[in-house]
């Protein structure tokens, strides 16, 4: 419980505690074994006996205010958890490492000062290495959490009931609607779940009481029930963004929340496109935009093209800077990265709102990649040119100040979307979210499948399968640098 809820009490801020399980099939001895990071605190000659709990807690008088007395409280730490996330660790009487891992505030809104705790999903399965990933957590079941108890088995195991698909901008008036997917062989009671697309309002809609989706099934709610207020079980009214946001859906009861969460965020989307849920090859669940609306059924296969990123060239060896991004028109049309309806070029972008590294394709004339043809973006001509043999005919823009991150990040071709309040939102066209290859946190299976060789070996990230998801990381490979050069992809 690193971020108490603040209801005004003054023992609020002090009701911090961090608890420790035995998961092993012995009695443990914990005396002198130390939290040396986050908080300060050394237990005392205290035996845990297997599967067995106990608690350090900020402020005992603060606590037992809270959550009563008789608790098997370890001892009263020094310091503060941080709110915005902090690492902690654990070690042994003689120094050794037991537990090192990262929380952040971001990971689930409920347990950010929402009164839910943080708390580890399956404690005594997976490497010891998955505590520093979002996935590895969720919020408590039941708010204040459990401290000193187990409150495991009272929802469902996490990726059982997903946000599968939903429109955000509907055509001819129509509703948006969200769909539910039951990803289990059990049926799974939503009655009482809520819906919402506000991390700090997450009660927005509830599900009507009774609501059952059987085994692999779907269920679609419309914005006739979310988006109106005097429809049954709308707290507040809320519509889906054509330009893009994240919609929530967590576990409840009673009019509470409880510790089951799910989240999805979209881009900006056409009138009548519709996104939905993608698992790459590394276990990842993204929301893309699909070929065809399909609520109540399977989904879609993702749109990709017609223009794709098939190389990427973000930490050059040498010369530094000569960085680029290599892009494709794999349709068998010309394809102009201008919208004529709405007056604006297409953009490369390495952050849809604040980006660093940025490309507003030419507008008089405007560019035009005919089929199957390349087109290079790099950050200094004279050093791309110096650095590698470009084919004739290929054309190349150059986009300047900013650098790729060599750690990794998401880099955007996008056409343009509609003003909103005067400000264009960008539809993304393709997508690829690269990464170093050290970033194993952020996988579930707490491995970084994206290949380490292209951070300064020489190497670029190449796309394997045209046709594929552009930011699945098994469709990526380590290769020579050819900027510009058709090369033999399989194309599906």
């Amino acid at each position: 419980m690193y971020h108490p809820v603040d209801t005004g009490k003054p023992e609020d801020p002090n009701t911090e505690y961090i608890e420790l399980t035995n998961v092993g099939a012995e009695t443990l001895n914990l005396n002198f074994v130390k939290f040396t990071n986050g908080i300060d605190f050394t237990f005392p000659d205290l035996q845990l006996a297997p599967g067995a709990c106990c608690v350090v807690v900020k402020n005992r008088s603060a606590f037992e205010t809270r959550y009563g007395p008789g608790l098997p409280i370890a001892g009263q730490y020094v310091g503060s958890l941080d709110n915005g996330g902090e690492r902690i660790e654990l070690r042994d009487a003689a120094g050794a490492v037991i537990h090192d891992f990262r929380y952040e505030d971001n990971w689930h809104g409920a347990t950010d000062g929402l009164g839910y705790s943080l708390t580890i999903r399956y404690p005594a399965a997976g490497p010891i290495g998955s505590w520093n990933s979002r996935n590895a957590w969720r919020a408590s079941v039941v708010f204040g959490g459990s401290p000193g108890t187990d409150d495991s088995g009272n929802i469902p195991n996490a990726g059982a009931i997903v946000i599968n698909e939903l429109l955000a901008n509907s055509a001819g008036g129509g509703p948006d609607w969200i769909e539910l997917y039951n990803t289990t062989d059990q049926t799974i009671d939503v009655g009482g779940w809520f819906l919402s697309d506000d991390a700090d309002e997450p009660t927005k809609y509830e599900i009507a009481k009774g609501t059952k989706i059987p085994p692999q099934r779907y269920f679609v709610i419309s914005e006739d029930l979310f988006g109106r207020s005097s429809a049954p079980g709308c707290h507040k009214s809320f519509g889906l963004s054509r330009s893009g946001e994240t919609v929530y859906l967590h576990s409840g009861a009673n009019g509470q929340i409880t510790g089951y969460s799910e989240e999805g965020k979209f881009g900006a989307s056409e009138t009548g496109a519709a996104f939905g849920r993608y698992v790459d090859g590394a276990g990842r669940s993204h929301l893309v935009l699909l070929r065809e609306a399909t609520p109540g059924a399977p989904n879609a296969e993702p749109v990709t093209g017609p223009v794709i990123i098939t190389e990427v060239m973000y930490h050059p060896d040498n010369p530094a800077n000569a960085e680029y991004v290599e892009l494709q028109n794999i349709s068998d049309a010309p394809v102009v990265l201008y919208d004529l309806v709405r007056g604006a070029p297409w953009r490369f972008a390495d952050d849809p709102n604040d980006a660093a590294v940025e490309v507003l394709f030419p507008q008089d004339p405007p560019v035009t990649l005919s089929p199957r043809a390349y087109l290079l973006l790099v950050k200094d001509r004279a050093l791309v040119e110096s650095r590698f043999t470009i084919p004739a005919g290929v054309q190349v823009l150059e986009w300047g100040a900013g650098s790729l991150r060599n750690a990794g990040e998401a880099i955007y071709l996008s056409r343009p979307g509609d003003l909103d309040n005067g400000v264009r939102s960008w539809i993304a066209v393709d997508c690829v979210d690269y990464s170093d290859g050290s970033h194993h946190d952020e996988f579930p299976a707490g491995v970084d499948p994206w290949p380490p060789e292209a951070d300064g070996g020489g190497m670029s990230l190449t796309r394997a399968i045209a046709e594929h998801y552009g930011s699945d990381p098994l469709n990526w490979r380590a290769s020579t640098p050819s900027p510009g050069v058709a090369r033999q992809r399989p194309i599906r």
